[in-house]
């Protein structure tokens, strides 16, 4: 908490609604995780977690992405387990940037678990994945 600044959940809470009906992606990404937690003290819903990385990642957010990729691989939200779409957002989030979503197909060629063992696959999405983080931790 910064001083001299108080600690107001529900107002933060109002300004990420607003933001996020305004289309801001990181707001909507947030809101996905907050009603996925339900934290600051929003009831847990699954359906509006779901809908928020939706709208996030619509709008090429990375870690909405990836979540929206293990949302399809869990069933989560009323999701059908999808393996097929669950690559497909990890591809889309790596491409975006994200780490997490880069050394997940770095694993899943490595192992041959949902996709073909390819062991050249999995060493390029480790790289990338070592370049990512690499390049986050300079900043």
């Amino acid at each position: 908490q910064a001083e001299g600044v108080k600690h107001d959940p529900e107002a933060g809470l109002q300004l990420l609604l607003e933001a996020s009906r305004m289309g801001d992606a990181e707001a909507q990404f947030k809101l996905g995780i907050l009603y996925g937690n339900s934290s600051y003290g929003l009831t847990p819903d699954d359906s509006k977690s779901l809908e928020f990385f939706r709208k996030a990642a619509s709008k090429d957010h990375p870690s909405a992405q990836y979540n929206l990729a293990i949302c399809w691989l869990e069933g989560f939200g009323g999701l059908p387990k999808d393996e097929k779409k669950c690559v497909e957002w990890l591809r889309k989030a790596a491409d975006n940037g994200s780490q997490l979503a880069m050394s997940s197909l770095a694993e899943l060629y490595d192992k041959g678990r949902i996709l073909p063992r390819n062991a050249t696959a999995a060493e390029e999405w480790k790289k990338r994945a070592s370049l990512a983080e690499s390049s986050r931790s300079s900043r």
